[in-house]
């Protein structure tokens, strides 16, 4: 809230305006539909445009809905019913969204489980699911934990699908049934699982496809989208739903060109691709290593799971004409709810922090509401709520949670419409633009993930060295996003065990980049540990190896870009990148500096196969010295390019 001079009663066009004038978003859009129908309808439309794209694997429309048809008729016969979840664990393919669309068609709901996952935690999302069905492939199966469930190993079942007819099939799913669970991180240490309706979907599906004027696209065939983005997270569903909604093409990009600018940036101007959709960070990371030129997509950015800074659009607009739409919402409003042109407004770069949230988009309402659950005036922060359309069903196997979070219209109780109380804190802007000023709990975004820092605490506490533990979110110089750990553990464990303990529990992202061991905790006055006076505690960096002693230039050099990047005083030979601290982001940083200082093309895996030091320097005096020989044999060609057979017969003998 404000300071009381800033509070005041809203007189009754005030808040008409906030309340109605300001949330005036109604649009017919098909929602009797699923969203496998907007599908079915699209390849009727276009049953022979290309809707898939991955590796050398191309589909059309009428392609894709054949494969899906057969996968759901198999999933039928096994007694799938609707609204049922059905685990996804398999690798990002053209075969993952077969599978999604299949499960769709069969009636059932997705729930897309990461093959990185430790198994700890797969347990965790198995058993608040239940699924009596997990869709994986071959070499996937030793990574999922003993299940009771059915698995279905698509190589091992693929003949039993192929027999199936490819039409499709009557309708088994409702608008108001589920599409989708997508697990976010919880306070208490158990993540929670959301569950998203058709209806849902469907509804930002037409808005987005109306806001971005899809329509305009259809003569010249479709838009091309990119999706780089996991199904764990609801970020990379924007391309997926829209492409094939619209007449589209869908372009899976694979695993070793997600990260890689240079590989990524090639790939998007080969295919020509339109629109991607995609988190600050990982874009920077792709500018990072590769042409921005090439990178940025000609028509369309949309931006989503993070702040987006006003410097970075300036940056982007240096390198590409498109339009960039900053698009925010939590998981359990599905999607996108609110989004901001940035070249409609951007006189607000002056007045704001970072680009705004925006306008709420087609049949959904904001409220920014103080504690009493009163609108507050414009200017004046307040609490986010959202409700209409896309708001999901809650949180599975937790009514209590869901209880407190989900809620009829506050100011409207009999209206019918749900409202999120989303713990984000807003305020208005003139005109109905909604401006993020912060959270008011512990919840922060690291790499476009939501992750609840209680979470983070509640698993590290489990390790029996761990007295107490308090976590804290870090924002580096160099653009990076960090977790620090400060626990209080009388024989403290080494970082890389904790580090290990960790992995066994949670991804990658969640785990702290630094472990710092105190005595005691800072308290602020209610009496809790203080995370803002201990963020200003958190050290610059850290020694741990003996200095550059011994190493030759190349590894002197590397060493050195190590260090500007893990912020970090020293390295040693033998140091290994990840358990630094490092991860695939700050990967991209290390490859573009090396490929800077040494004018060689490293590629972002030689991290990955090669992560210490010694190991990395090696594999850039391995691109030096062919580069040195490619350039031997350039010059040599070009110097003997327009000799006669006699003239190079000639100079060959002298040389022997």
């Amino acid at each position: 809230m404000g300071t009381v001079a800033e509070i005041r009663t809203l007189s009754a066009d005030e808040r008409k305006q906030i309340v109605e004038e300001f949330n005036r978003t109604d649009e017919d859009f098909p929602l009797h539909l699923c969203f496998h129908e907007l599908f079915e309808e699209q390849v009727e439309r276009t049953p022979e445009r290309t809707a898939l794209v991955f590796g050398d694997h191309r589909f059309t429309y009428r392609a894709l809905n054949n494969r899906a048809n057969q996968l759901a008729r198999y999933l039928r016969a096994q007694g799938l019913a609707p609204s049922t979840p059905v685990g996804l664990f398999l690798w990002r393919s053209d075969e993952m969204i077969i599978a999604l669309l299949g499960i769709l068609k069969a009636g059932g709901a997705y729930v897309a489980l990461h093959p990185d996952l430790p198994k700890a935690r797969l347990e965790q999302q198995l058993a608040t699911v239940k699924p009596p069905l997990v869709i994986t492939q071959e070499d996937l199966v030793e990574r999922l934990p003993e299940v009771s469930c059915q698995v279905v190993c698509l190589e091992k079942e693929q003949p039993a699908i192929a027999r199936e007819p490819v039409t499709n099939l009557e309708r088994h799913a409702t608008p108001t049934d589920l599409i989708y669970v997508i697990f976010t991180s919880g306070s208490t240490g158990m993540p929670k699982a959301v569950a998203t309706r058709h209806e849902n979907v469907v509804n930002y599906t037409q808005s987005i496809m109306r806001k971005l004027k899809f329509a305009d696209f259809e003569a010249s065939g479709g838009l091309r989208m990119a999706n780089v983005s996991t199904l764990s997270a609801d970020l990379g569903n924007t391309p997926i739903c829209a492409a094939l909604a619209s007449g589209g093409c869908l372009h899976m990009i694979p695993d070793d060109v997600l990260l890689d600018g240079k590989l990524y940036g090639e790939y998007a101007f080969r295919e020509k691709i339109d629109l991607l959709k995609i988190a600050p960070s990982h874009l920077r990371a792709l500018i990072a290593t590769g042409d921005p030129g090439k990178v940025l997509p000609p028509k369309h950015l949309v931006i989503g799971g993070e702040s987006l800074h006003w410097d970075f659009v300036r940056q982007i607009r240096q390198s590409s004409p498109c339009k960039i739409l900053n698009h925010y919402s939590p998981t359990e409003t599905t999607i996108g709810c609110l989004t901001f042109e940035t070249e409609a407004d951007s006189a607000l770069a002056a007045v704001t922090a970072v680009v705004p949230l925006g306008r709420p988009i087609a049949n959904m309402k904001v409220y920014v509401l103080d504690q009493d659950l009163q609108p507050v005036p414009i200017g004046v922060p307040g609490d986010l709520y959202i409700g209409g359309r896309g708001v999901s069903n809650g949180y599975l196997g937790r009514p209590d949670l869901t209880a407190e979070k989900f809620m009829p219209d506050p100011l409207n109780p009999r209206s019918g419409v749900r409202f999120y109380r989303s713990g984000d804190r807003a305020r208005f802007l003139p005109g109905g633009i909604i401006e993020f000023l912060g959270r008011e709990d512990n919840q922060v975004k690291v790499r476009g993930f939501r992750v609840e820092l209680g979470e983070v605490e509640a698993v590290l506490s489990r390790h029996p060295a761990i007295e107490q533990a308090v976590v804290v979110f870090k924002d580096f110089l160099n653009g990076d996003q960090k977790l620090v750990a400060f626990t209080i553990a009388p024989n403290k464990p080494a970082d890389s065990e904790l580090r290990e303990f960790m992995l066994r529990y949670v991804p990658d992202y969640m785990v702290p980049s630094q472990f710092v061991n105190v005595d005691r905790f800072p308290l602020n006055a209610n009496g809790k540990a203080d995370r803002s006076v201990l963020a200003e505690q958190i050290p610059a960096a850290a020694s741990i190896s003996a200095g550059f002693n011994g190493m030759d230039t190349v590894q002197v050099k590397v060493a050195e870009i190590w260090c500007m990047v893990l912020q970090r005083r020293e390295v040693g030979l033998s140091d290994n990148f990840f358990e630094l601290g490092g991860h695939s982001l700050l990967a991209t940083q290390i490859i573009a500096r090396l490929r800077s200082a040494f004018d060689v093309p490293v590629p972002l895996r030689a991290i990955f196969e090669a992560p210490t030091v010694a190991g990395l320097a090696e594999v850039v005096k391995q691109h030096s010295a062919e580069s040195a020989e490619q350039e031997d044999i350039a010059k040599i060609l070009s110097e003997v390019e327009g000799l006669s057979e006699e003239e190079a017969r000639s100079l060959l003998e002298a040389s022997k």
